[in-house]
């Protein structure tokens, strides 16, 4: 992906577990909002990867594949 994206955190209300994140381009323009689920949050090229625990204890490793149109 030849394109740089800047993911913020807001301070918006989410669904429990998740955070809110602002999205914006290269030229600093808005692009969008997503809720992403989990506790811990990273970035690596088009993937974002979100460590989420559930009520039981087990971990879970969500895996997103950002595809831009």
């Amino acid at each position: 992906m030849g394109d740089k994206w800047l993911f913020v955190q807001t301070y918006d209300e989410a669904n429990e577990g998740s955070s809110m994140y602002d999205i914006f381009d290269t030229n600093g323009e808005f692009i969008g909002r997503t809720e992403l689920e989990g506790y811990q949050v990273k970035f690596k090229g088009d993937r974002v990867y979100c460590l989420k625990q559930k009520e039981s204890g087990y971990k879970e490793l969500i895996v997103y594949q950002m595809i831009w149109d």
